[in-house]
Formats: C-alpha cells, sequence, structure tokens
C-alpha cells in the first residue's frame, strides 16, 4: 500500500507541474520578444518558492496549560489526541483505568517507600 501524500507535498507537485509546464510553453512558443523580462513574478513559481521554504503549511494551535487533563484533554478532537498520545483514546482510557489505582501516583512524598 503506497503512504498518502500530505497536503503540503500534493501542493508543491501540483506547482512544480505547473512551473515547468508553463517554463516548456514558453519554450515551444520560441516568443518574438525572448529577451524581454516579465513584469511580475510567476504567482505559481513564488508560491511554490514559499510552501518550500516553510515545513508546515498550517500548523494547529496547541493549547498550553498547568491542568492539561482537566481543561485540555477533553478538548481534543480524536485525531489530535491520536497524535498527541500515539493511541486512541479508547486505548489510553483503558490503560489509565488499570494504572490509576497505583500507589506510585497517589504518593504525594518526594522519596518513594
Amino acid at each position: 500500500m503506497m503512504p498518502i501524500p500530505s497536503e503540503r507535498k500534493r501542493l508543491s507537485s501540483d506547482l512544480e507541474e505547473c512551473v515547468v509546464g508553463r517554463k516548456l510553453m514558453k519554450l515551444n512558443l520560441d516568443l518574438a520578444d525572448a529577451d524581454a523580462e516579465e513584469d511580475g513574478a510567476d504567482i505559481a513559481t513564488v508560491l511554490l518558492q514559499l510552501i518550500c521554504a516553510t515545513r508546515y503549511l498550517h500548523r494547529p494551535e496547541v493549547l498550553k496549560s498547568t491542568h492539561f487533563i482537566q481543561y485540555v484533554l477533553p478538548l481534543l478532537d480524536d485525531q489530535r489526541f491520536k497524535q498527541e498520545f500515539r493511541m486512541s483514546r479508547d486505548a489510553f482510557e483503558r490503560i489509565l483505568g488499570r494504572v490509576s489505582d497505583q500507589n506510585v501516583f497517589h504518593q504525594h512524598s518526594k522519596t518513594p517507600s
């Protein structure tokens, strides 16, 4: 099975095709005014340069809180939850249910007993 390309990769591929296609068309047309400079930059070329210069097209805001479990964790959608914890919400809750009663999570001293 082939991996699914990212939105950034698909967009850069499409823009590369557009830029290369336009350059080939200009070569094939053999314009009489070959030395004339274009007035403005080609928008596809500029967009391609911008995309290649950035790592992410858009990056969601990551909520930060000292009370992450109470306030932020419940607000995460399933996709973001899986991205943060590398497991589904159901799997996380099953594991949490099995370990939450362990003494190590309820000790208030700085030294283990």
